[in-house]
């Protein structure tokens, strides 16, 4: 049998970094027929941009339920390393499963008994009909922590999370790149109060209230550096969830159940599948808003 198994980059790496880091076994487990060996989320890193320690999402994702581990394999097993695949704004877009480096490596070796070790920080673009992002909101309901975190949305409402980076992004500054105004959020809010009566919006963010100011109305909760847990909780459980520039808020969109008002971003977050779970945005916050009524969660 063989094996696959793509280690989380630890340091100072957040969450959404290190799970696109397992992501990349995952997916490539899938697409060729591999067992995948589960390696666990860790760190202890406490940053602005860090601020719960890594390794303790291992126990709230609970990812690795059910998963082989690799103290589990023979200390004998033969290992075969996959050459890294240079990941950058110029190949973003074809480092998928597909790529001839994981093809050429994996289909030399598979039908024999190894372990497939993905090279460190290794990423892959997704390829949605890899991923089952069922059985990880299975494994994700099934956590502890998750039936004890409580939940402050309403029932009988539309609840809203969108998650809007700041902190460390800036318009002009080191991650513009990552920057979307103030403006892409309000046209997406009032394009759901034309649609409903009754939506009530949680706007998260790691900014401040004074940079969040515009967002002020009766409807919408301005959730500034709330507890890291509680607000990607809060995210999944949305009935409509628009994820910010963030590996961290995308990795709750792969999670929510809901609507998500899916932002092209990054590899990770592109090419959406073909249903009333994901409606595409714009850069001008537009989108088709007759369809948010056909998909929300009944």
């Amino acid at each position: 049998m063989s094996y696959i198994i793509s280690r989380p980059w630890g340091g100072h790496c957040g969450i959404g970094h290190q799970f696109f880091n397992w992501l990349t076994g995952r997916l490539l487990a899938n697409r060729y027929g591999l067992t995948h060996v589960h390696a666990p989320f860790c760190g202890e890193v406490l940053e602005p941009q860090i601020d719960m320690e890594v390794k303790y999402w291992e126990q709230f994702l609970r990812f690795g339920d059910t998963m082989l581990e690799e103290s589990k394999l023979s200390s004998n097993i033969k290992k075969i390393q996959i050459p890294k695949v240079k990941w950058d704004e110029a190949s973003y877009y074809t480092v998928m499963c597909d790529h001839p480096v994981f093809k050429e490596t994996i289909e030399a070796h598979k039908d024999k008994d190894v372990l497939f070790e993905c090279a460190k920080d290794q990423f892959v673009g997704l390829g949605w009909e890899w991923l089952d992002r069922k059985e990880l909101r299975e494994k994700y309901e099934k956590s502890g922590c998750v039936t004890i975190t409580p939940l402050s949305y309403e029932f009988g409402t539309t609840n809203v999370a969108i998650h809007i980076r700041r902190g460390d992004v800036t318009k002009d500054g080191r991650y513009k790149v990552r920057w979307v105004d103030d403006e892409v959020y309000l046209n997406v809010i009032r394009q759901i109060r034309d649609q409903y009566c009754d939506p009530i919006f949680h706007i998260f963010s790691d900014g401040t209230t004074e940079q969040l100011s515009s967002f002020e109305a009766d409807d919408t909760f301005i959730r500034c550096k709330e507890n890291v847990v509680l607000a990607f909780h809060h995210m999944v459980c949305a009935d409509i969830l628009m994820p910010g520039q963030s590996m961290f808020s995308v990795l709750a969109g792969y999670l929510c159940d809901g609507i998500k008002i899916a932002k092209p971003w990054s590899p990770h977050w592109h090419d959406f599948p073909k249903n009333d779970k994901f409606i595409e945005v714009n850069n001008q916050g537009d989108f088709l808003s007759e369809l948010i009524k056909e998909g929300v969660r009944q």
